[in-house]
């Protein structure tokens, strides 16, 4: 299973709409923040991303607004 989550991790880093990556606990195993221009732009991403053959499901939450941001 880590072996496959690498593989996709590194095929995520390709993709320059992913912004970044994060494994997480719970009922999936990375999140990820991708930034597009458009919706068909982040169609197009999403369906890139869940064509991996390691991806088994996604969900997509989109942001309406940021209310704020701390630093890194």
């Amino acid at each position: 299973r880590q072996r496959r989550q690498s593989e996709v991790v590194r095929r995520l880093e390709s993709l320059p709409e992913v912004r970044s990556c994060a494994s997480v606990s719970g009922e999936f195993d990375l999140m990820l923040v991708v930034e597009a221009p458009l919706s068909e732009d982040l169609d197009a991403v999403i369906d890139e991303i869940t064509s991996l053959e390691a991806v088994e499901r996604c969900m997509t939450l989109i942001v309406l607004a940021k209310k704020f941001t701390r630093g890194d």
